[in-house]
């Protein structure tokens, strides 16, 4: 789904070159409900050979079937056919596919259904499962026990925009979806129970193994243990297949960290935000502190006991309410064990309540 796609645009359909094989929109003139929304088509396997028993069902963000009924979900017959009713109108949809016994799975985008809702006609293939495996270590010993959780992530783009964003969702055992508001603007929560569910398990030496995940889907890991700083990993892609070894992923302690904030005089600069990230990691993204008060001080209550280097970030005025940049100003490296730290503004000048001269 994430590769390069040529795009043959036809008279009534288009091709794509990933998972999605075939696809034909036809709209229904007279159609006003969601059994006219329909998607049909065949199961393949890599062999392009039909699959019976595949389940196949609407997949989104937050998918809305029509009020009060449930979502589209079929099954594959012997011949690989399905036909698939009840669909939403999201703006960017999906359809995931899942065979338990063969440990298929995959999940294809759909064209939207413009105006009158239609009817598409997909083929596509579903494939091996892959997972990943890890080994998490705090503080030189295993992490393991009800303390401990790898929490899994995808990546989807938000159904009510167009294009591909950074939003992320749990993944659960079970899909779950949320009904149209009824008139008292109620919105229930239902769920659909699905088979290969991706759960994490965890041994007494910290090996975590995450089973069960679609090929070339984009996920998340967010490994947590009490008491310590969590570790995120990004972008995860697998081939078909493919068991991933992340190695060793250390967890370090939390400890609050007061970072005070002055100009080369030594004057305390207010209004200024700063990123504290591990030394080793440049990558993962870090969320941006709290703003220096009139002391220039800035608390960081939860950041990991390791080397860390803080960077500035931006600068606030108070007068004219626009940011300066502070990215130009060198970063402040902090030992492991350390809770206070002076991170000096060697560039920065007098104030500048010029607008003009500010980044708005």
């Amino acid at each position: 789904m994430h590769r390069n796609m040529d795009v043959l645009r036809l008279a009534r359909g288009f091709c794509l070159c990933a998972n999605l094989l075939v696809v034909h929109m036809d709209h229904v003139a007279d159609a006003n409900d969601g059994e006219h929304r329909v998607v049909r088509g065949r199961v393949l396997d890599s062999d392009g050979a039909p699959v019976a028993g595949v389940q196949v069902l609407e997949y989104g963000w937050e998918s809305h079937p029509e009020k009060g009924a449930e979502p589209g979900s079929a099954v594959s017959d012997r011949m690989g056919e399905f036909l698939l009713k009840g669909l939403s109108n999201e703006t960017i949809r999906f359809v995931l596919a899942i065979h338990a016994d063969r440990k298929l799975k995959s999940i294809i985008r759909l064209p939207r259904f413009e105006g009158t809702p239609g009817e598409a006609t997909v083929d596509f293939v579903v494939k091996p499962t892959a997972s990943i495996k890890l080994k998490l270590i705090g503080e030189g010993e295993p992490l393991s026990g009800d303390k401990v959780r790898v929490d899994l992530y995808e990546r989807v783009p938000l159904m009510k925009g167009t294009k591909e964003s950074t939003g992320w969702r749990p993944v659960f055992d079970s899909y779950w979806w949320w009904s149209i508001p009824d008139k008292e603007g109620r919105s229930l929560s239902r769920s659909v129970n699905l088979p290969l569910e991706s759960q994490t398990t965890i041994d007494a030496k910290g090996n975590a193994i995450v089973p069960n995940l679609a090929a070339e889907w984009s996920y998340q890991l967010d490994c947590c243990a009490d008491g310590f700083k969590s570790k995120t990993l990004f972008d995860l892609r697998l081939k078909p297949g493919e068991v991933r070894d992340l190695g060793t992923i250390r967890l370090f302690r939390l400890r609050k960290l007061v970072v005070n904030v002055v100009d080369s005089q030594g004057n305390p600069v207010a209004g200024v935000k700063v990123v504290a990230r591990p030394a080793d990691d440049e990558v993962s993204p870090h969320p941006v502190s709290n703003a220096s008060d009139k002391e220039g001080r800035i608390e960081l209550s939860d950041v990991p006991d390791a080397p860390l280097t803080v960077k500035p970030f931006e600068l606030h005025d108070s007068v004219t309410g626009a940011t300066r940049d502070l990215s130009h100003e060198p970063s402040l490296s902090v030992k492991k064990g350390e809770t206070r730290a002076k991170l000096m503004l060697k560039n920065l000048s007098k104030p500048n309540r010029d607008p003009a001269k500010l980044k708005k």
